[in-house]
């Protein structure tokens, strides 16, 4: 059965990595994700099957709970009275488009459907196999333990979350022509902070090229509010087969000294080695190293 697949999958990869998975069940990807989400990740068996005759549990959750309702959409949706999943399901679609499209001014009837769909179980999509081979993106993301103040201090964990990302393009043979950076605010009442992307005048996978950028960009988007969520990506990923040279600095020197960095922390584990930076009191590559996905190992 899918639930004895799921056990097994889960005794597998505990005994090949020493990872406790959390597994979700259903019979398509949605509910299979919120059966992860909302239900998985919370009990001891780490294994959850969601049915259509026990739906209602899911029902019974506020509408944060559900993927893809962030705290923005969820205040659209209590305006007009809406205020569990189970509301969102139980509402006509026709009515969930008109209310939408009054109260924000627009048409939003295909968003306004693809939430009803969610709440509803509702998903046709095919489970492929081959999804992501290929891939669009390569990013890391890390929520701070405190509010961070001092761009000094947000240029150290974006100089660690480069350097992941960069680690990580490097091992699939990518580099990436765009870097994008994102920043949140801990209230999530009145969301604050950015998301923004620049394109690189060279495709590339080195940290400090990355870094760089992502420097470029913080510096340009940052309104000085207290940040929370940072995260770093490289994007329009291409082979790393070609590697373009310049005249005036020496990137395959650069290229061979990260792989060696690579390497070594491949031995010896991601704390290893690392920037000067990421011994001060604001790094974070610590805590990232003990999470996988963002949670703890």
């Amino acid at each position: 059965t899918a639930e004895e697949l799921a056990r097994h999958i889960r005794m597998r990869v505990w005994k090949e990595t020493g990872i406790n998975t959390r597994i979700g069940v259903s019979e398509n990807k949605i509910l299979a994700k919120i059966a992860c989400d909302i239900f998985a990740k919370k009990n001891d068996a780490g294994l959850f099957e969601l049915t259509r005759d026990n739906m209602h549990k899911m029902w019974e959750h506020e509408l944060n709970k559900m993927f893809g309702i962030g705290t923005r959409t969820m205040m659209h949706l209590h305006k007009i009275g809406i205020r569990t999943i189970g509301d969102l399901a139980q509402t006509p679609l026709e009515t969930l488009r008109r209310k939408m499209r009054v109260l924000l001014g627009r048409n939003t009837d295909i968003w306004s459907e693809v939430l009803w769909r969610t709440a509803n179980g509702i998903d046709e999509s095919p489970v492929n196999p081959d999804a992501f081979d290929g891939q669009k993106g390569i990013g890391r993301q890390t929520t701070l333990p405190v509010d961070y103040y001092s761009a000094e201090d947000i240029h150290v964990v974006l100089l660690e979350l480069a350097a992941l990302v960069c680690e990580r393009a490097r091992k699939k043979h990518y580099q990436g022509a765009v870097v994008s950076v994102g920043v949140q605010g801990a209230d999530f009442d009145k969301p604050t902070g950015f998301s923004r992307q620049m394109k690189l005048d060279v495709p590339t996978n080195l940290t400090r090229e990355v870094y760089a950028a992502a420097k470029q960009v913080f510096a340009k988007h940052w309104n000085g509010l207290p940040v929370r969520k940072v995260w770093v990506q490289l994007g329009s990923l291409l082979s790393d087969e070609a590697v373009q040279l310049t005249l005036f600095d020496d990137r395959h020197r650069q290229l061979v000294l990260e792989q060696t960095m690579d390497n070594i922390r491949d031995a010896y584990g991601p704390t290893a080695i690392f920037y000067g930076s990421s011994a001060s009191r604001s790094a974070q590559l610590t805590n990232i190293a003990r999470k996988i996905g963002g949670h703890l190992k």
